[in-house]
């Protein structure tokens, strides 16, 4: 997990070194603005991370609602093949009161084939509203109040503004604590490209 958390690291971080902006191209704008705005209601810990309190095991199940804006692109290569990375910052909400989230990090887009079908995966950190280290009102204790975050969409172009996706995600603090259950959202999501 550490390796992945270091390459990740090097290549959330390559755009600030290697990005070259064209500055005689009056159409080049290095400026963070939302590029797409990406959400729906996710399934909540569907796999179903448990842990063991004083009576039964507590899980942490039920929905979730998701927002995410993207913001404008920056593109590098790999091996001469283009890869895509923009900011992100998004929010989940538990339709039942439990453990919601905030999260920032970066969204590649590794491949689109066709133009319709695309892979995205994104990295970068979340902080919760829920437990750290005991258990109450049936939230499960995640370790601490701020965790890694991964995801992975499989996403079909509708139309040049609309497209839907398979989504799934997942946040826990990398054993840096004893207590790591994990945390994982799965379900459909809307992409509306502006």
């Amino acid at each position: 997990m550490k390796q992945f958390i270091f390459i990740l690291t090097i290549m959330m971080t390559h755009n600030l070194v290697a990005h070259d902006t064209d500055t005689n191209n009056p159409q080049e704008d290095s400026t963070l603005i939302i590029s797409e705005i990406r959400g729906g209601v996710l399934r909540h810990d569907p796999f179903g991370h448990c842990v063991k309190g004083k009576k039964n095991r507590v899980c942490e199940k039920g929905f979730t609602i998701n927002a995410e804006a993207l913001f404008t692109p920056l593109t590098f290569s790999i091996f001469n093949h283009p890869i895509t990375q923009r900011p992100h910052l998004g929010f989940t909400l538990h339709t039942a009161g439990r453990t919601s989230t905030a999260y920032a990090g970066m969204t590649w887009n590794l491949f689109t084939l066709w133009d319709r079908l695309t892979f995205d995966i994104s990295f970068g950190g979340l902080i919760h509203n829920g437990r750290i280290r005991s258990i109450k009102h049936r939230q499960v204790p995640l370790g601490s109040r701020v965790l890694f975050r991964e995801s992975f969409e499989l996403g079909l172009r509708l139309s040049d503004h609309w497209g839907v996706a398979a989504y799934l995600a997942h946040a826990s603090n990398a054993e840096l604590s004893k207590i790591n259950p994990g945390t994982n959202c799965v379900g459909l999501r809307f992409q509306y490209t502006l």
